[in-house]
């Protein structure tokens, strides 16, 4: 089912949502910087997949959603653990 270039953007998009995570738990609730911090990685996230010519298909779509809100998840946990004061 998955080949191997998809996993990788299942690793690239963990990875680079965990700083907009930490960022996004320093913010202001529906501020326009925690609107920023959710979606700014979307086009990272776009031009990686294309660059490797991974379609997006419906079989695909949860795993790169699911995946995509734990690195927000993590980044969050990571603020919360290390970066309060």
């Amino acid at each position: 089912m998955f080949e191997l270039q998809f996993i990788f953007v299942l690793v690239f998009v963990f990875f680079i949502t965990i700083p907009f995570g930490y960022v996004r738990e320093k913010s202001t609730r529906f501020s326009a910087r925690w609107f920023i911090m959710i979606h700014a990685p979307i086009p990272f996230i776009f031009a990686f997949r294309v660059c490797l010519d991974i379609a997006l298909t419906f079989e695909r779509l949860p795993f790169l959603v699911a995946i995509y809100l734990l690195g927000q998840y993590v980044g969050k946990v990571l603020y919360m653990r290390f970066g309060k004061k």
